[in-house]
């Protein structure tokens, strides 16, 4: 490396140790400063080759250091390289402007400082750029001034024919314009407002339209409110009309069911006053088995009745009146009869009370269908 000689300047001694290796290992000698002031002493007294300035130290900072080295006509020609972990634009160009030929990063690359020494000056380089410029040969006065005017004219003269050109181009343009035929502004104008016009009764056309439209549809709908009030108010008087009938109807079945009840109270009571026989016999026992299954028939047709009154408790509130009015009816009849073991029943009574609890049973099952089609109905309704 052209038997360079380096000042490696840092307050750190991990720092200034790092540094001495890797220039080292490239054929330069290499001296230490642990501060500012120390390495001004050490420039003072033999100026290196090159200089490696780290940036913060305590004493004095590396650019305070730089701009006295290029201060001093004895050391301003030698490279300070600023050494530092920052390495944005911004604080290259501040090393800069201190003076300082460069800045790395901190420890710098093997191949950075290869190339950093490849790219600076040689001693023979530096040598001439610190030796004084040559004198200037003396000019005469005279031959100056008339060289400085006729270099004067001719930049007149340049700038006339550049003048007379673009003026040229003007006349050419304005010739053209010339020549070229006046608008019309008259017709322009009467164009636009025809446009306008036409623009505007277009929007006019289209507005009334959607007007039309809208009055059209408002109609409509209005019709179509009216007509389904009329079908609902319709079909109102219609389930009215069904609910008078069916409770017309409710109200004769309830007058049979009482009617069957007086009848089946004076059947049982005319039984309790017959006289009994001491013995029974099979026909006494098989009147028993029928009066059992007719009570038994008689508690089935009760608890199918409960279902129909469980399904009517979803139901409006007339037809829950109307269960309640059969309900009532069917209560007025009484408990089935119950038959004791030594009770006896002449044949031809079961007979009638067998017709009688049939009639009953066809009733209740009428007045169960009425109701659960009122049921069905209003369930459909809703």
């Amino acid at each position: 490396m052209q038997d360079l000689r380096a000042l490696v300047v840092d307050d750190s001694k991990v720092g200034r140790l790092t540094m001495q290796r890797k220039l080292e290992a490239m054929g330069i000698r290499v001296e230490l400063a642990e501060s500012g002031p120390q390495a001004l002493d050490m420039l003072a007294r033999q100026p290196p080759d090159l200089v490696f300035m780290d940036h913060m130290m305590p004493d004095m900072d590396g650019f305070e250091v730089t701009r006295r080295i290029k201060a001093s006509p004895a050391m301003r020609d030698i490279p300070v390289i600023i050494v530092s972990g920052n390495d944005e634009a911004s604080f290259v160009e501040e090393a800069r402007q201190a003076g300082a030929l460069d800045a790395m990063t901190k420890p710098p690359a093997t191949e950075a400082l290869e190339s950093l020494l490849a790219s600076l000056p040689s001693r023979a380089e530096i040598a001439v750029a610190a030796a004084p410029p040559p004198a200037e040969p003396r000019v005469e006065v005279g031959a100056l001034v008339e060289s400085a005017v006729a270099a004067l004219r001719t930049e007149v003269d340049e700038r006339l024919a550049a003048q007379a050109a673009n003026l040229d181009e003007l006349n050419l343009r304005l010739t053209d314009l010339a020549a070229r035929p006046a608008p019309d502004l008259a017709a322009l104008t009467t164009d636009l407002e025809q446009r306008l016009a036409a623009g505007l009764a277009g929007q006019q056309a289209r507005g009334d339209s959607q007007a039309a439209e809208f009055a059209t549809l408002r109609e409509a709908l209005l019709a179509r409110l009216d007509a389904q009030a009329a079908e609902l108010a319709a079909e109102t008087a219609s389930v009215r009309r069904e609910l008078a009938r069916v409770g017309e109807q409710v109200g004769r079945l309830g007058e049979e069911l009482r009617g069957v009840r007086v009848d089946f109270e004076t059947r049982f009571a005319g039984l309790e006053a017959a006289p009994q026989p001491a013995s029974r016999t099979d026909a006494e026992a098989s009147a028993e088995a029928a009066a059992r299954e007719v009570a038994a028939d008689l508690a089935a047709l009760r608890a199918e009745w409960a279902t129909l009154e469980a399904r009517l408790d979803e139901s409006r509130p007339e037809e829950s009146r109307l269960r309640q009015w059969v309900a009532d009816a069917l209560a007025a009849s009484g408990p089935a009869p119950a038959t004791a073991e030594h009770e006896s029943v002449p044949p031809g009574e079961l007979d009638r009370l067998r017709t009688g609890f049939k009639r009953l049973a066809g009733m209740t099952l009428l007045g169960g269908g009425v109701l659960l089609v009122i049921a069905l109905f209003a369930l459909m309704r809703g």
